[in-house]
């Protein structure tokens, strides 16, 4: 069984690491080692990742969607910002604007959280919610440690 899961995790890295759309590249490739590793921190069933899974990277899609938008908002903003002839009714509607789009966000992101245990044992919903940071941070400490610092690029 553990070998089955094994290969499962490596199929679907393989699959997620392939090149997508154009600027996908690395995301493609970072996401399927994080998944790789939440598999292994969560301790995943084959049941547990053919029905967490595909649900993690639906609500990761919805929320970069929502951040796309919202970037697209910012620029908006920006360019609103640097007219001379900038009304308080104008920004009102660019402040209802934002916070209807931050709601959207903390609404999606609440629901999968609270979704968490139709598809987590309560300790993996815990070492769920705590995942991306500490992932995060790892890659940072491997990134410093084999490329040097931030920014910069070295090859060994």
């Amino acid at each position: 069984m553990k070998k089955m899961l094994l290969i499962w995790v490596i199929l679907t890295a393989s699959l997620l690491a392939q090149p997508g759309p154009p600027g996908e590249g690395p995301r493609g490739d970072m996401d399927a080692i994080r998944i790789w590793k939440l598999t292994e921190s969560l301790e995943l069933t084959e049941e547990q990742i053919t029905t967490f899974i595909p649900a993690m990277q639906l609500h990761e899609r919805k929320m970069r969607e929502l951040q796309r938008e919202m970037m697209k908002e910012m620029r908006e903003i920006h360019a609103k910002a640097s007219k001379e002839d900038l009304s308080q009714k104008d920004v009102d509607a660019v402040l209802k604007r934002y916070l209807e789009m931050q709601a959207e966000m903390d609404k999606t992101k609440s629901t999968f959280i609270s979704d968490l245990p139709k598809y987590l044992t309560p300790r993996q919903q815990l070492i769920y919610l705590s995942f991306e940071a500490e992932f995060r941070k790892q890659l940072r400490t491997f990134l410093k440690e084999h490329r040097g610092a931030p920014g910069r690029m070295h090859r060994q």
